[in-house]
């Protein structure tokens, strides 16, 4: 799991752009994230090379759900002679380019980060604040926790390590190995069992994986499970993922 880390480190151009591209997995948010937002009509061959020889199709962003409300500006990919090839905010009456707080959900596919959904339209992560957008086609939001199932998943490095026997925090803990808690800063990576919901809190099962990236000191550890809530006390996710593998 550390390659990962390291490889996203890489591709980052400087902190900030990193910060912005990674805007979930680096705790840039201060509010709570409910899943990803793909815009593929707009992400489309989202390459360097391809960045720089097509042009994209602008997705409008108001301040409320709906039509009628205010413009805040378009959305659109573009080769930035700071950020690269990445999604941009112009705002609405103004001519500055800011880079979009983005994940990727797949390989080099960059996706918004939502904040709310109501029907079609979805409140979205922007520099210093948020946005709504409308769209149409419901496979484009991947929510969070389901969207764990389907990427390398991985608890954060700031877990608090505590483990339940069943969904709900008045389960009795699991009691964590002390090979499992010298792990925990390395992102222990997980495999998703199930997930449920107790009152207003979604529960995620979940497997410490002793298979992954060939990591020859977990493969000897005894596996582990249990259950944890989705979502820190502040509002962090308490899991992620890597979408480009090890």
């Amino acid at each position: 799991m550390r390659f990962s880390a390291i490889l996203i480190a890489f591709l980052c151009i400087s902190d900030s752009v990193c910060a912005q591209r990674w805007f979930v997995s680096q705790n840039q948010n201060n509010t709570r994230v409910i899943g990803l937002l793909n815009l593929p009509d707009v992400t489309r061959n989202f390459s360097d090379d391809e960045c720089r020889s097509t042009e994209s199709v602008g997705v409008q962003l108001y301040s409320t759900p709906s039509r009628t409300g205010a413009p805040l500006g378009a959305i659109y990919k573009r080769n930035h002679p700071e950020y690269g090839c990445g999604l941009l905010l112009k705002r609405a009456q103004t001519s500055t380019e800011e880079e979009l707080p983005t994940e990727e959900s797949g390989y080099e596919i960059a996706a918004t980060v939502v904040y709310e959904r109501r029907g079609r339209w979805f409140r979205i992560a922007i520099p210093q604040g948020s946005g709504w957008i409308e769209r149409a086609n419901d496979n484009d939001f991947l929510a969070y926790p389901p969207l764990l199932s389907q990427g390398l998943a991985y608890l954060r490095n700031d877990w608090d390590g505590q483990l339940r026997r069943t969904a709900g925090f008045e389960s009795p803990t699991v009691p964590l190995q002390i090979e499992w808690k010298r792990l925990v800063s390395d992102q222990i990576g997980i495999e998703v069992l199930g997930m449920t919901r107790v009152g207003s809190d979604d529960w995620i099962h979940v497997r410490f994986s002793t298979d992954r990236c060939g990591d020859t000191a977990v493969k000897i550890l005894n596996p582990m499970e249990g259950w944890l809530p989705a979502y820190r006390t502040d509002g962090a996710t308490t899991a992620w993922f890597y979408s480009r593998g090890c």
